[in-house]
């Protein structure tokens, strides 16, 4: 079994889901849906920075830091660093925090130019569509 099976199983059963899904005001499938996006593109990452002899050593130096007891990762969950969290995905999808300005300047531009549909529930949709 992969890691990634290995995660969704833990997270479904020790109840980290909906733990999770409270600490940030949505419900626990929310919650697996992210998982299931953002833990291959975690992994994803920290494989492509291993591509170097610096990018390993600098994971291999970060897992040394990093050898926390997560049998019970809800507890784990529960007092998890998120600055440290923070930090890291910064550092293994750094781009990604310039994208994500890039992002959000693309649709308020976009919205400025339907101002009329602003008021609108659905207003955004159309926006967000991607095709």
């Amino acid at each position: 079994m992969g890691i990634l099976e290995l995660l969704a199983s833990q997270l479904g059963s020790s109840g980290a889901l909906n733990q999770l899904g409270r600490s940030v005001d949505t419900d626990s499938m929310k919650v697996y849906k992210a998982a299931q996006l953002g833990l291959p593109a975690i992994l994803q990452a920290l494989n492509r920075n291993t591509s170097t002899s610096e990018g390993a050593f600098l994971l291999a130096k970060a897992l040394d830091n990093h050898q926390d007891d997560i049998s019970d990762i809800a507890g784990f969950l529960s007092k998890v660093n998120k600055n440290d969290g923070t930090k890291i995905l910064n550092h293994i999808m750094g781009l990604m925090t310039q994208f994500a300005p890039l992002i959000l300047g693309f649709l308020g531009h976009q919205n400025k130019k339907q101002t009329s549909m602003r008021t609108e529930s659905r207003a955004l949709h159309p926006v967000l569509r991607v095709s």
